[in-house]
């Protein structure tokens, strides 16, 4: 626990935030401190977390009631599950899954709104939420970051100012960034949040070690893809776009241990072990996933191959924001059961923790990748051969051939 006695005007103030091992980095409460007393510090596995400086605490104890480890924020039974995706082909295409997300925005743009969420500096690095204003920007949002980004008090500040002016807010983070959104500006009316199933996530610094590396092999790379987005089911297989190819080129070998270090589990926040977010009771008033599983159960009379979204209406609001995009998808009531037994299982449980990642982060500073993928048996993405591109087409035409049956 971080603790100290504050003096101020005679009077004693106990001052604690939450256990480093719990706190997920939202900074709610380096933006609600009035006194500019927290700052957010890398710690030696570079994830962020806060630091007071006691001389300028005045012992008010807005942190600690605004911590949403502290104090937990009320979550939402989940409501109606929707298989879902834009009928926007285009829209499609630029998405992770099937373009809820895209939809949603678009629509809140487009009525003098503002978009939240992550978007990649691909000159740092590093992810940052940002605030999006214009259609022409949104693409900054779309697509799975698979690391975690950092939320400044200054973005909570900046959103506030936009709330006050009686904009629309549409907030899209994780989890725990939602529920330090929701802690920090209460039952605010104008602001709409979006939680996304959450793997857990991976040190910015161990991303941004991998980007550098991969930036010096590649000069001319202008983008990285966590995915592709044309292919919907790779989750594991990041692209990357070059300045003088005119397509995204699939990443192969050594950079692509990142990825399956994440899936492993090594690489994860400390606190994403036990994550109180992943339960079917959701924080958001709206989650977002890949509905892994789409057709297990029962078949779907509609062809998700370019992507499904997994929509989870947790209240009237959500409920509210969805009927102003429905027109816009394709749209069919589904189970919870479905995708929890077809891999979406943080809607259950949060990810183990395997005994790799008590040295994981150690190794990352002494070994080279090249060593990390060796003692830490991580799978590398190849180029595709010929028969693999003639096993995946048969596979494909067989499964389809085998759910119409």
């Amino acid at each position: 626990m971080i603790t100290k006695i504050i003096e101020n005007r005679g009077m004693n103030h106990e001052v604690s935030l939450c256990p480093p091992s719990d706190c997920t980095g939202c900074f709610a409460c380096e933006a609600i401190c009035s006194q500019s007393a927290i700052s957010q510090f890398i710690d030696k596995e570079g994830f962020r977390y806060p630091r007071i400086n006691y001389e300028k605490c005045i012992g008010c104890g807005a942190c600690e009631r605004t911590c949403p480890v502290i104090n937990p924020i009320k979550k939402y039974q989940t409501g109606k599950i929707y298989a879902a995706w834009s009928l926007d082909d285009r829209i499609r295409e630029k998405s992770s899954s099937g373009g809820v997300f895209s939809e949603l925005a678009l629509a809140t743009l487009r009525k003098g709104g503002v978009v939240v969420g992550a978007s990649m500096d691909v000159n740092s690095g590093y992810i940052y939420h940002s605030i999006v204003t214009s259609e022409e920007d949104l693409d900054s949002l779309r697509g799975s970051k698979y690391v975690q980004s950092n939320i400044s008090g200054s973005l909570y500040r900046s959103i506030s100012i936009i709330l006050k002016e009686g904009r629309v807010v549409l907030f899209s983070g994780c989890p725990c960034q939602v529920a330090g959104i929701r802690s920090y500006f209460k039952d605010c009316e104008n602001l709409f949040c979006i939680d996304l199933a959450c793997h857990g996530v991976p040190s910015p610094e161990l991303f941004k070690m991998m980007f550098d590396e991969l930036k010096s092999a590649v000069p001319h790379l202008e983008k990285y893809n966590f995915r592709q987005l044309k292919m919907w089911g790779s989750c594991t297989s990041p692209n990357i776009v070059v300045s003088n190819l005119r397509q995204p080129v699939l990443l192969t070998g050594k950079y692509t241990f990142y990825q399956d270090a994440y899936i492993k589990g090594y690489s994860l926040r400390s606190n994403c072990y036990s994550c109180q977010y992943s339960s079917v009771n959701r924080i958001g008033d709206i989650s977002l996933a890949d509905f892994w599983g789409i057709g297990k159960m029962r078949p779907i009379d509609a062809s998700y191959k370019k992507g499904c979204s997994l929509v989870s209406l947790n209240n009237e609001r959500g409920a509210y924001l969805y009927n102003e995009i429905k027109q816009a998808l394709f749209c069919e009531e589904r189970e919870i059961e479905e995708t929890i037994e077809g891999g979406n299982t943080h809607f259950q449980r949060s990810c183990d923790r395997p005994s790799e990642r008590d040295s994981f982060y150690c190794d990352v500073k002494s070994l080279s990748i090249d060593e990390l993928i060796i003692k830490y048996n991580l799978s590398l993405i190849s180029k595709p051969t010929i028969f693999n591109k003639i096993i995946n087409k048969v596979y494909n035409l067989l499964r389809v051939f085998f759910r119409r049956k």
